[in-house]
């Protein structure tokens, strides 16, 4: 079974979208597991992807390069402190191992990109 959502307008996707990215990076959840579901990633992705068209059809390779490039994590975002408050809280992460660790981080900043480089940088300010 499948279900669809019909939004009517880009500025409605760009709503949607908003609304995702303050439920993942809340400094104060009321549910904790928000920001870590790879159900809601899975929907955030594909919000992503049709903004990611939008913009091409809009404005061409420019203007989705663009937004691409916003999706790149970056330690002074607000973001990359919200995610490690995030991870901090998760009661299994010692017992993971590196990948296990990487994967998490992956979900909990999603639907930003995180270099190797910055990944390890993550994980050590842990």
């Amino acid at each position: 079974m499948t279900f669809s959502i019909v939004l009517e307008s880009y500025y409605e996707l760009l709503a949607l979208h908003r609304s995702l990215l303050e439920a993942k990076f809340n400094n104060g959840p009321n549910d904790y597991d928000v920001s870590k579901s790879p159900i809601l990633n899975k929907i955030y992705g594909q919000v992503i992807d049709k903004i990611l068209d939008e913009e091409f059809r809009r404005g061409g390779e420019e203007a989705r390069v663009k937004w691409l490039s916003w999706l790149e994590m970056k330690k002074d975002r607000r973001e990359w402190e919200v995610a490690l408050s995030i991870v901090r809280r998760e009661k299994q992460w010692e017992s993971w191992k590196d990948e296990g660790k990487a994967a998490f981080v992956r979900d909990v900043i999603f639907p930003f990109r995180i270099s190797d480089e910055l990944m390890c940088e993550f994980i050590r300010e842990l």
